[in-house]
């Protein structure tokens, strides 16, 4: 199995637990992720299974945008500005009214801002993980100096309040790559005088894929999956959509392959993963007159049922 799986990570694990998993099905592939969430938070990874897919993931991450749903509880803040740090309560005046939360945020958190990266993050200064400096410097003025270094622009593309009911604050934030949801709460629970800190968080979309398509472990394991493929090469007029059709009803493969404007085939296809995974490599075999240059395949939760292979 070779592509890039839309993979939903579970509350209470770590992102690389998440990846065990699929390298524990595939101990032959190399695996690797894009986009770590903490183990607090839930929500869409991007998984690449094989060479090929694993050096893709940076190109397509680095500059999709993504979107999270946060809860933010105000009144505290926490030394690593989410629920899992030491926490300190926050004297503060009055607590803010949902109008006044909604102006802070249009006016102080939308459009590009400069964002300090939390103090336990794995970003690297001098060669080490900020997490680790930050269990060894006690210096409170040295750690917020090396921050400072650390200070970054990213841009809050849409942020709406979904629930407010002091002190649990609830947004969707669309955001750039590289934006520190972390630190946005910090940073609004700082304009709010309130303190605040990261309670809740789940990741729903990064570019194009959504957590709606997201695969649990077991869906992996036991249910039907999609897998959409683009084949390109010479894959035109040479009976591939006929080719891959016999074998989609031979593996008892429901979908489509269509041929596209660009020149390529595209093939949609529902079924076990094991008998996927050979329609691919059929796939990339090709028919005899066919030559497959290259393909892309990527492995997600169906969102409508196919009821056999259509050639269109």
């Amino acid at each position: 199995m070779e592509g890039i799986i839309l993979l939903y990570k579970p509350k209470g694990i770590s992102s690389a637990k998440a990846i065990d998993f699929i390298k524990g099905m595939l101990p032959k592939e190399k695996v690797g992720h894009g986009g770590t969430l903490d183990p607090f938070a839930d929500g869409l990874l991007i998984v690449g299974v094989g060479r090929q897919y694993t050096k893709l993931l940076e190109n397509i991450l680095k500059n999709a945008d993504k979107e999270y749903l946060a809860t933010i509880k105000l009144g505290e803040f926490s030394d690593t500005d989410d629920i899992e740090g030491k926490k300190e309560k926050v004297n503060f005046e009055k607590q803010p009214y949902s109008k006044e939360i909604e102006e802070i945020l249009q006016d102080n958190f939308t459009g590009k801002i400069r964002q300090i990266p939390p103090i336990f993050s794995a970003l690297k200064i001098k060669g080490k993980r900020l997490y680790e400096l930050a269990r060894k410097i006690k210096n409170k003025e040295e750690l917020e100096k090396m921050l400072k270094e650390k200070e970054r622009i990213v841009e809050i593309k849409k942020i709406e309040i979904l629930e407010y009911n002091f002190p649990i604050l609830k947004i969707k934030v669309w955001c750039s790559a590289g934006t520190y949801i972390r630190s946005l709460a910090r940073d609004i629970g700082k304009k709010l005088k309130t303190g605040g800190y990261l309670k809740e968080l789940t990741r729903t979309a990064v570019g194009n894929f959504t957590i709606e398509r997201s695969l649990k472990i077991e869906d992996i394991k036991e249910s039907i999956i999609e897998m959409k493929v683009n084949v390109y090469g010479r894959v035109q007029g040479v009976g591939f959509r006929a080719f891959t059709k016999k074998w989609a009803d031979f593996y008892g493969i429901k979908g489509y392959a269509k041929n596209l404007e660009n020149g390529s085939v595209e093939v949609v296809a529902q079924g076990k993963i094991k008998e996927l995974e050979q329609l691919l490599e059929k796939i990339k075999q090709g028919p005899r007159l066919s030559k497959v240059e290259k393909t892309s395949a990527c492995f997600m939760k169906p969102q409508n049922p196919y009821y056999d292979f259509s050639s269109l």
